[in-house]
């Protein structure tokens, strides 16, 4: 288990990926835009905002990038806070502020220590190890000691303490002991995976005293380690039985390995560099070892071994040979002088170098040099393994410079560079046209929209599902409608949800598929495909199942084979915070809290 301290400090420790969408303001009435600025949580009125300075230094576009550095959070407390950015038009006019959340943190105050006390005695200590993030540690519980308890129920209270003496509030867990209960026998298995193996085989450990007969028992067993010499890693799993034929969970124990010469090999240290082949060899006198292979990280290069600090040897992999005394070979790294043509470089492949460009249409279904897609955002990609790229609408530039939600199909070609027009408008709002539901027809086509989630499926099969733009009557809001588009007859099919607007998600019961589940119109959703060809749908923002706008949970899942929705996860309603459990502990009660442009 693991427990936070209360955090007390005004550090910024908001994601760069939260950040990147308030740089994208929306143009104010289609004017210049003028002026822009932040504020945390309560609105203090129009123009009495922190200032922001546009990105590219100067305000004179009705798009524009901001630059959001040096954020001034001295007012606020630790904790998640909401910012809003705004903009002013050159007619004085205030657009919509877009929010995000971000969470501050104190990393002044640091978890150093932990205690724990059973039925409000005395604090007894626990151990702590560094935790993967700064003010956080991960406490063991092995050294609580219930040996003295009578039989019965108990509070278990642990807290933490930090380099202040500061305690954290109590983490408490009911226990219940039996006077009958006690350890009856012990099993260990050998693997060559840092896992174990349930169904075993398992062989049977004896207790230190003999007998097993307590609430806590020594035991060992007698390994022999010959045959596990020359693998890379083995691991040693025991676990322990109860009187009742209960079984622990395994963990992993230290091995001795008895007589033999030890051959360590390691490396000095280099960040990134590894090592190959078994690192600990114990091997019989004049035996020869394994190969040992020292794997540089990107930006270096392996220079020798070294041997009781003197270079030994510039093979690699290493053998070491007729050993006789225990010896530690070191893999010394140093920084290389990449050769010129092996600099990661970027390439402009494609497109102006100018902001806010009209899209090149040509003739619809034919590649050519001068064909190129109008500048655009939130447009949804596909990419085949034949280096085929695929991309569909966004919210940019027409085919007139004039800008709105995009509903064109282009077709880029990585062996001639040439993009073509496949399907869709020029211009842009257009409106769904859906047709008959899974019937394809040349005259179908989804509306224009942006932050729609794609992905391709294995007989390759293009899919659309939701976004924000224009349903088939026009309006412009959240959508749910599921698209599939045939590449070889360049078709769409308008496969399930709704052609209009706003529509609330349809949950039915949690885990069970149903032709009239759906979820929820929304937007920037993430998605993925498995390898039965599933599809797995998470978050978004958009509608939940009482008709509230907000950010999404809700974990889903789509079996092209039968076309029906399944509610696997998450919440049906909006804005739901996360339940994160136990760092690095996997628990059917663990859930991420609502959210949209997941990655």
């Amino acid at each position: 288990m693991d427990k936070r301290n209360p955090l007390k400090g005004r550090l910024l420790a908001c994601s760069a990926l939260l950040l990147s969408l308030l740089l994208f303001t929306q143009p104010v009435y289609a004017r210049t835009i003028e002026q822009a600025e932040y504020y945390f949580n309560e609105d203090p009125g129009e123009g009495n905002g922190f200032p922001v300075n546009a990105l590219d230094g100067e305000f004179d576009s009705a798009n524009e990038a901001l630059e959001l550095r040096n954020i001034d959070t001295s007012s606020l407390l630790p904790g998640w806070h909401y910012i809003y950015v705004r903009a002013r038009d050159s007619e004085g006019n205030w657009g919509s502020p877009i929010r995000t959340m971000c969470e501050f943190h104190d990393t002044s105050h640091v978890v150093e220590s932990a205690q724990y006390r059973i039925d409000g005695g005395d604090w007894q200590p626990l151990d702590t190890a560094d935790g993967p993030v700064p003010g956080r540690r991960l406490i063991s519980s092995d050294e609580i000691d219930a040996t003295e308890l009578s039989a019965g129920r108990h509070l278990v209270e642990v807290r933490t303490l930090d380099n202040h003496g500061t305690p954290s509030e109590l983490w408490q867990a009911p226990i219940h002991l039996y006077d009958d209960l006690y350890i009856r026998g012990a099993e260990y298995q050998i693997t060559y995976q840092n896992t174990y193996s349930p169904g075993g085989p398992w062989i049977d450990a004896e207790a230190v005293d003999d007998a097993f007969d307590s609430r806590m028992e020594e035991f060992t067993a007698e390994i022999e380690t010959d045959i596990y010499v020359y693998h890379p890693r083995y691991y040693v799993w025991a676990r322990s039985i109860d009187s009742r034929g209960r079984k622990s969970e395994p963990r992993r124990m230290a091995v001795e390995t008895g007589d033999g010469i030890h051959v360590n090999f390691d490396t000095d240290g280099t960040r990134g560099a590894e090592l190959i082949g078994n690192t600990l060899q114990v091997v019989s006198a004049g035996a020869d070892c394994t190969p040992v292979y020292a794997a540089a990280p990107h930006g270096y290069a392996f220079q020798h071994w070294v041997l009781e600090e003197t270079p030994h040897s510039t093979d690699n992999p290493l053998t070491v040979r007729d050993v006789n005394e225990t010896q530690t070979f070191i893999a010394v790294f140093s920084a290389a002088e990449p050769e010129p043509e092996a600099l990661a470089t970027w390439t402009w492949m494609k497109g102006a170098s100018t902001r806010n460009q009209a899209g090149v249409y040509g003739t619809q279904g034919v590649a050519a040099a001068a064909n190129i897609p109008g500048a655009r955002w939130g447009a949804a990609t596909w990419q085949e393994s034949s280096g085929t790229w695929w991309l569909f609408g966004g919210e940019g530039q027409d085919n007139t410079t004039n800008s709105g939600y995009l509903n064109d199909l282009w077709k880029y070609e990585v062996a001639t560079g040439h993009w073509t027009w496949m399907k869709g408008s020029t211009t842009r709002n257009q409106s769904g046209t859906h047709g008959i539901l899974g019937v394809p027809d040349p005259l179908n086509t989804p509306g224009g929209r942006r932050g729609a989630v794609s992905w391709m499926d294995d007989s390759g099969m293009l899919w659309l599902f939701g976004g924000y733009g224009r349903d088939a009557s026009g309006n412009t809001g959240y959508l749910n409608d599921l698209w599939q588009y045939n590449p070889t007859t360049g078709n769409w099919t308008w496969m399930k949800g709704s052609s209009d607007y706003y529509q609330s998600g349809v949950y039915g019961t949690l885990g069970e598929a149903h032709r009239d589940n759906t979820p929820g119109a929304r937007a920037y959703a993430i998605a993925w495909i498995d390898f039965a060809g599933i599809v797995w749908l998470f978050g978004g923002y958009g509608r939940d199942s009482t008709g509230s706008d907000g950010y999404l949970n809700d974990l889903w899942k789509y079996d092209p084979a039968t076309g029906h929705w399944t509610w696997i996860k998450g919440a049906s309603t909006r804005n739901p915070s996360g339940t994160y459990g136990i760092l690095g502990v996997a628990a059917s009660a663990n859930m991420p809290g609502g959210r949209y442009g997941a990655a």
